[in-house]
């Protein structure tokens, strides 16, 4: 925490959960057996052991990441944006413009001989 600095607060004042519609952003998943509106927040930051395995029944639509995919995915109330930046050089964004959804990415260089010791290091 001590190198990212200010960025810490900054990533701190995150809502865990954010809503667009019947679009939820998290970071990791939700129980699919709970309304978003109840979801405790530790399955919305680490997902549950349900959340990959069981469709969502109350058309909402679970925006995540946490769970490196090869390209988006969307299917039953999921929808997987992570491609791994960081590992695969590879970023994924969604636009949504009413009920249209779309996924825009950029592809590099993967960071792999990166040390620990920050961004003049890279």
């Amino acid at each position: 925490k001590a190198r990212m600095g200010p960025h810490v607060a900054f990533l701190e004042s995150f809502p865990a959960l954010h809503r667009n519609g019947n679009l939820w952003f998290v970071h990791a998943g939700a129980d699919p057996a709970l309304p978003m509106e109840v979801q405790p927040e530790t399955a919305l930051i680490w997902g549950t052991p349900d959340f990959l395995q069981k469709k969502r029944r109350d058309n909402e639509w679970v925006v995540h990441g946490h769970v490196i995919v090869d390209e988006p995915i969307v299917r039953h109330g999921r929808i997987a944006i992570d491609t791994g930046a960081y590992a695969t050089g590879c970023l994924t964004a969604m636009k949504v413009h009413g009920t249209e959804v779309s996924f825009l990415g950029e592809r590099g260089q993967p960071n792999r001989d990166r040390d620990d010791e920050g961004p003049d290091n890279a």
